[in-house]
C-alpha cells in the first residue's frame, strides 16, 4: 500500500484544534449548566412562570391578613416523624410541612409560600454526568413530601385531582438562551 504525505500549513492548525476538541474536559461547562438550572428554577418559581414559559395561576386564598400569626403546637406533631426547623414565624411540622392555617398566613407565590425558603427552591438539586460520550446536566426536586412522607408535587405539576396545573419542570427560554451562550463560549475557546 502506498502512502502519501501532504504538507500544508493549514492542516497543522486544524490538527491542533481537533486534538483540543478530542481532549476537552466539559466538566467546567457542566458546572455552569447546573448554576443556570438552579437560577432558572428560582426565577420561574418566584415569578410564577412554568417550565414551558406559560404563566402559573396565582393562589387566591392567601395571604389571610385578617388572622394573627399562629404558634405551631407540638401536640399536632404527634404521630408524625419529627423533622422540625424554625423559620422565624413558626415551627414547621414533619418533613417541613405547614398546617393549613400557617400556609394561609404566607404571601409567597403558588407552590412557594415561603418565597426563597420554600422547598421548591431549597430542595432543588442538580447533577451532571455522561453516558458514553454524551454529557448532560439535570435538575430535580427531592424530599418534597406530605406530613406522612408521600410525594405530592407531581399532582401539582400535572394538575391531577383538584390541583391546578402548575408545572415548573423544564427549562425556560432565558435558561435555554444562557445554556446556548455558555456552550458557544466554550466551543470558541476550544477552537480559539
Amino acid at each position: 500500500m502506498a502512502k502519501t504525505r501532504v504538507k500544508s500549513p493549514g492542516f497543522g492548525k486544524l490538527t491542533r484544534i481537533l486534538d483540543r476538541i478530542a481532549k476537552a474536559d466539559p466538566q467546567p461547562l457542566m458546572m455552569k449548566y447546573r448554576r443556570i438550572l438552579e437560577e432558572d428554577n428560582k426565577y420561574g418559581v418566584l415569578n410564577q412562570i412554568a417550565g414551558d414559559d406559560s404563566p402559573i395561576a396565582p393562589v387566591t386564598y392567601r395571604p389571610d391578613r385578617k388572622k394573627k400569626a399562629i404558634t405551631w403546637s407540638k401536640g399536632r406533631q404527634r404521630g408524625m416523624k419529627k423533622k422540625s426547623a424554625y423559620t422565624g414565624m413558626f415551627e414547621e411540622s414533619a418533613y417541613n410541612n405547614l398546617s393549613h392555617q400557617q400556609y394561609r398566613l404566607l404571601s409567597g407565590p403558588a407552590l412557594a409560600p415561603r418565597g426563597l425558603s420554600s422547598r421548591l427552591i431549597t430542595n432543588y438539586r442538580t447533577a451532571h454526568g455522561h453516558s458514553g460520550k454524551r454529557w448532560f446536566a439535570v435538575g430535580a426536586w427531592f424530599d418534597i413530601v406530605s406530613g406522612k412522607g408521600k410525594p405530592f408535587m407531581l399532582g401539582h405539576f400535572t394538575g391531577s385531582g383538584r390541583n391546578k396545573r402548575r408545572d415548573h419542570r423544564g427549562l425556560r427560554t432565558e435558561g435555554r438562551r444562557r445554556i446556548k451562550e455558555e456552550t458557544h463560549k466554550w466551543v470558541m475557546k476550544l477552537i480559539g
